[in-house]
């Protein structure tokens, strides 16, 4: 009597599982139909964004630029890049229209070379396209974008989806676009092709669901639920979190697995890659392509003094281990200070502010990096000299500027990182640490804006190697009214005696500097002030005189 019960039970639990799939398919299929459009749609223009992406790339601005009336289609400039978009056009069939355009003299849209060979169907350089869709005019302006009709329109040609992408000059203008246009019929084929291949995929999904969805559906939806909350941590970076998920389904262990391994894969990439750079991409559903653009960041490097001799000291394996601690106590104090860390070069640590993301007052951030990284140093040496291990001295250099900062490399190797000369300025700031015995040097451009949040130390205008025009460079000493290891008198004296100098008062600028050498005879910039102003009392320098030094070292 149980069994039948049990049986009856399990018909009549079968039977209101079959009719509920059916139902559900039956609605499933005409509630989809819209989002089956829209994904095509979407595929389409996707699929139009890397065509003419990539036909971008082949154009040659500054050849473009040469035609400039139809006499010129006769040209072997025109030719070519009618044979290059023809060539395009083959490879992608469902193509029809090829062709270049930009802004003439009245700022309209005109045609430069078309693809096609029909007489009646193509353009000719110069020939006006009045009525333009906002996405063409779009992607001759900036931001440079690649652009796709937001919908279908109509012209005496037919129904199209076009798509267009900028293509620039020289000096990096946009000097035209590419356009490509798909017929509105080949999108209806696709339309029927994905909709047929829905109706079949729904007829096979609901035959299995009917077959093994009453036996694993509850089985597979417990597990699936804790992984599916894992993966959603996954994508806000959070690769620490352990799933707990019970299963003897083959398929739900292995996606178990694989999803701990590409955690496992991910911690170690995050390692390699800033944080912040895979955040934002992730959060804007964007794979990292090749691109930069010009930024103010504020660039520090740091370095360790005299490693070459630290390095011929310790066995590898040591040396490997306490530099692996140095590196991991001044990569956390960046990070606190919202800094971005580019790389690691030997010994030598470079990070900026200010990219990828905004960081307001970046330049007061990076100072106070700079400063509990020193005291971070400090602390670690202590310990290496309880171990007997020579201590890491780090000498950094800050400054604020412009640079060309992104994804560099090739397509398929990536590095995101700052280049420009205030990133060269910034190294070579941290190597005049060792010729002025300084420990932090910033720039003039990051000390006019910290300036009433730090105390500094004029040490000298210098011009660095390959550069004419000089700089000032001060010493960053501690936050405001706190002077480090100095004492404030000194500092105060210091300044004075700076004053001086840059007055050209030579005898009292000696007094002060010979003054402070009795108190402090390590102090290297005031020694060198000194000796200096020595020779400039016997041999003045001349009347046009501005205080630069040339500095030939890096």
């Amino acid at each position: 009597m149980n069994k039948n019960k049990q049986l009856t039970l399990r018909l009549s639990l079968s039977t209101t599982f079959t009719v509920i799939v059916l139902v559900t398919s039956v609605l499933l299929g005409v509630a989809t139909y819209s989002s089956v459009r829209n994904y095509i749609h979407i595929s389409i223009r996707q699929r139009l964004m890397d065509m003419v992406g990539i036909a971008a790339l082949q154009i040659n601005g500054i050849a473009h630029s040469e035609l400039v009336n139809q006499d010129d289609e006769s040209s072997d400039t025109y030719i070519m890049m009618k044979a290059q978009l023809n060539a395009i056009k083959n490879v992608n069939k469902d193509i029809r229209f090829v062709y270049t355009f930009r802004f003439n003299s009245v700022n309209s849209v005109e045609f430069v070379v078309d693809a096609s060979d029909n007489p009646e169907e193509m353009s000719h350089i110069g020939d006006v396209y009045d009525e333009a869709p906002e996405e063409m005019i779009r992607s001759l302006t900036n931001p440079p974008l690649i652009n796709v009709d937001k919908r279908m329109y109509i012209d005496e040609w037919g129904t199209w989806l076009s798509s267009y992408a900028p293509f620039f000059d020289k000096s990096g203008k946009i000097a035209g676009a590419v356009g490509m246009d798909i017929s509105g019929q080949k999108i209806r084929e696709y339309e029927m092709r994905y909709l047929s291949l829905l109706i079949v995929i729904s007829v096979f999904i609901s035959i299995f669901v009917l077959i093994v969805g009453n036996i694993f559906a509850r089985r597979i939806s417990k597990p699936l639920s804790v992984l599916s909350d894992d993966l959603l941590r996954i994508q806000k970076l959070d690769f620490d979190h352990v799933a707990e998920i019970h299963s003897n389904i083959k398929e739900v262990v292995e996606i178990m697995e694989s999803v701990d391994n590409m955690k496992k894969g991910l911690r170690s990439f995050r390692k390699y890659v800033p944080a912040d750079v895979v955040a934002e991409l992730i959060s804007l559903h964007k794979e990292a392509v090749l691109g930069a653009e010009r930024k103010e960041l504020t660039i520090l490097f740091s370095d360790i003094e005299n490693f070459t001799s630290i390095s011929e000291e310790l066995m590898p394996e040591i040396l490997a281990e306490e530099l692996g601690h140095y590196f991991d106590g001044m990569t956390r104090v960046i990070y606190d200070h919202k800094g971005t860390v580019d790389k690691y070069i030997g010994d030598a640590i470079m990070a900026f502010w200010g990219a990828p993301s905004f960081v307001e007052n970046h330049p007061a951030e990076a100072c106070l990096s700079a400063l509990q990284c020193q005291t971070f140093n400090k602390l670690l040496n202590e310990k290496f000299v309880k171990n007997k291990i020579p201590v890491m001295n780090t000498r950094i250099g800050i400054h604020t500027g412009d640079a060309i900062v992104g994804n560099m490399g090739y397509e398929k190797r990536l590095t995101y990182t700052a280049i420009g000369d205030s990133v060269n300025l910034a190294s070579r700031l941290e190597g005049l640490n060792k010729y002025y015995g300084t420990k932090i040097l910033i720039s003039d451009s990051t000390y006019n804006v910290v300036y009433k949040e730090f105390e500094v130390r004029l040490i000298d205008i210098v011009a660095v190697k390959g550069k004419k025009t000089g700089i000032k460079i001060y010493e960053l000493l501690g936050t405001l009214h706190n002077f480090g290891d100095r004492d404030p008198d000194y500092i105060k004296s210091y300044r004075e005696g700076m004053q001086y100098y840059l007055n050209r008062d030579w005898i009292n600028t000696a007094s002060i500097f010979q003054k402070l050498i009795a108190m402090d005879p390590f102090d290297k910039p005031a020694a060198m002030m000194y000796e200096r102003v020595s020779k400039f009392l016997t041999s003045p320098p001349p009347d046009n005189w501005t205080g630069i030094i040339m500095l030939r070292d890096k």
